[in-house]
């Protein structure tokens, strides 16, 4: 035997072996003396370990080929997780493509056979995942097909109902299609199951979650069916609707996220090609190319080959090649203060032991089981929890279609108006470049034509300061050059130079720094006299003015993220009229 690993997840041991043969009668005598018995008694349930597994795995079978997603704890908090995860199931033959996705926290593996046991690859996935934190869960993934599966379940069981029901009303048909109280005692049961959360929640942990959804769906569906309950039947088949809409949107919105970030991996150690207007996934060193980047505070980063970016930098320039590095894992100390709980939430803790209290009440008083099981039918929060599934379908469906991509919520957090907005950086307050402020330094020259000269000198040299001056460039240059410093173009047979003016030769140069502007000087070459400055900032994104409205509107604080107390970060927050914390993001989200 060359080692063995044990997995608390599945409940397995993995032993590998140098030889190819095995005493399994050994084997089986040497685990005889462990007290599994014991060890499943002292609170670890052995039975429930594979159900936790399956829970972690989605499977998608293809005609040669089969994608498995695999969650892994840790991985949206070590980015450094990623690289070793992708490394260590590189090496095995039966996976021929590995991706791991932070925003998911979970792995893609392709795998090259369709019959392939993923209990090793569970195995060494759990031997590299980081410790659990205190009430952590993990939202579904937007591709995860069982809410598609249950909804359209549903919609197609109600729809095949109130067809039924529709065609024995058009041939004058009396009465339910079963006749007696049997099909309605099982639709008031199944509602009954499902409007008592702790014992919903019972069956769901013997069951499982999806296989709980869909034999509570198909019962209470059948049973509303038999018993000719049309109501029932028209509020199901709206539910099951409205979850089927939110959850294709959902999926769409997720495979046009990852269309967009093509096929390279994301994690420490990668090489990628970043072109303008990308930005930076991780910290990462500059191998080819210069140009310009946007940093998180929104200060103008210069761009050349050894030069380090920092996550979430915005590239401009010509194609970058960069090599991605170790992000320091996030530190999250939690809630200061437990969650208040909402008034729906105080409402379920009360009204299901009233439920109980009334059905046990009314059945002593009238001396009669079916009195009892009538009060809890009549004291039950099933229509609050009908009403608040629709409305949070509804909600993600409203922020899908204005453009969010919403990768899953964890169950009991839905999404929902918050009380505090924080954004995480002021660059999340900018979309491109702009022209700042426009110096003359020459009598001669005005400022209109220094901008017009400046933007066709950019644009001609193909500086990363080009696309700010794109509303600005009428004049026609030739000959552009630019060598990750100094742009330079010929304009009627002058030829003219455009370079970074920071170095306190230029009396305004400081102030622009200070305001978190890039100034240029602009130069005439055969004069060598400066003619004028020009600054670049970052742009303010489009929308956030709306969103400073209506943040005001809806009584939604706004706070955006500066850690560096840096001067850009001032002047882009000052300019959106957005406050500004120096708190980190991590404490700053705690704290709210």
């Amino acid at each position: 035997m060359a080692g063995a690993e044990a997995n608390p997840v599945t409940g397995n041991v993995l032993i590998h072996f140098r030889g190819a043969e095995v005493d399994e009668g050994a084997l089986v005598a040497a685990l005889a003396r462990f007290d599994l018995d014991g060890v499943a008694g002292a609170g670890v349930d052995v039975d429930e370990r594979p159900a936790a597994a399956r829970r972690r795995v989605t499977l998608r079978e293809g005609p040669r080929s089969r994608r498995v997603r695999i969650a892994v704890r840790g991985l949206d908090r070590d980015s450094d997780l990623g690289r070793r995860v992708v490394e260590r199931l590189e090496r095995r033959p039966e996976v021929s493509r590995v991706m791991a996705s932070p925003v998911t926290g979970r792995v893609l593996l392709e795998l090259a056979e369709r019959k392939v046991d993923l209990e090793p690859i569970l195995a060494e996935i759990t031997g590299l995942e980081l410790p659990a934190l205190p009430d952590e869960d993990l939202p579904r993934h937007p591709l995860d097909p069982a809410p598609l599966i249950q909804s359209s379940a549903r919609l197609i069981g109600s729809s095949l109902g109130l067809g039924l029901l529709a065609m024995r009303h058009l041939v004058r048909a009396d009465g339910p299609p079963v006749g007696g109280s049997v099909p309605a005692a099982v639709a008031g049961a199944a509602g009954v199951v499902e409007g008592m959360v702790p014992l919903e929640r019972r069956i769901e942990s013997a069951l499982g979650r999806d296989a709980t959804q869909l034999l509570l769906g198909a019962v209470g569906i059948a049973s509303l069916t038999f018993s000719g309950n049309f109501l029932g039947l028209v509020v199901a088949g709206s539910g099951a609707l409205g979850l089927v809409s939110e959850v294709r949107r959902r999926r769409s919105a997720w495979r046009a996220y990852e269309n967009r970030l093509g096929r390279e991996r994301v994690h420490a150690g990668e090489t990628l090609r970043l072109d303008p207007g990308d930005t930076v996934p991780l910290r990462a060193d500059v191998l080819r190319g210069v140009g310009r980047a946007v940093g998180p505070d929104g200060a103008m980063l210069p761009v050349a080959p050894g030069r380090a970016l920092p996550a979430g930098a915005r590239v401009y320039g010509q194609p970058l090649t960069v090599r991605l590095g170790r992000e320091p894992p996030v530190a999250s100390s939690g809630r200061r203060q437990p969650a208040a709980l909402s008034g729906y939430e105080r409402y379920l803790e009360a009204i299901v032991p009233a439920s109980l209290a009334y059905g046990a009440l009314l059945g002593v008083v009238r001396r009669s089981v079916r009195w009892a099981f009538t009060g809890l039918l009549l004291v039950n929060p099933r229509a609050a929890l009908i009403g608040v599934d629709q409305a949070d379908n509804r909600a993600a469906a409203y922020v899908l279609r204005s453009g969010v991509t919403v990768v899953g919520t964890r169950r009991g957090r839905p999404v929902r108006r918050p009380d505090a907005l924080v954004l995480g950086c002021p660059r999340t307050l900018t979309d491109g470049l702009e022209v700042g402020e426009v110096i003359a330094l020459m009598g001669d020259d005005d400022r209109r034509r220094i901008l017009e000269i400046a933007g066709a000198v950019a644009g001609a040299a193909g500086s990363p300061w080009g696309p700010a001056f794109a509303a600005h460039g009428r004049l026609e240059a030739r000959g552009g050059s630019f060598d990750g410093a100094v742009a330079s173009a010929e304009i009627g047979g002058e030829r003219w130079t455009l370079r970074n003016a920071d170095d306190g030769a230029q009396p305004d140069a400081d102030r622009l720094v200070r305001a978190g502007e890039e100034p240029l000087l602009l130069v005439r070459d055969n004069e060598g006299a400066p003619a004028g400055v020009v600054s670049v900032r970052p742009r303010l994104a489009a929308g956030i003015g709306d969103l400073r409205d209506t943040c005001r509107r809806r009584s939604v604080e706004l706070v955006v993220v500066d850690e560096d107390a840096s001067s850009a970060g001032r002047a882009i927050a000052r300019r959106a009229d957005v406050p500004r914390t120096e708190t980190k993001l991590v404490a700053a989200i705690d704290e709210r």
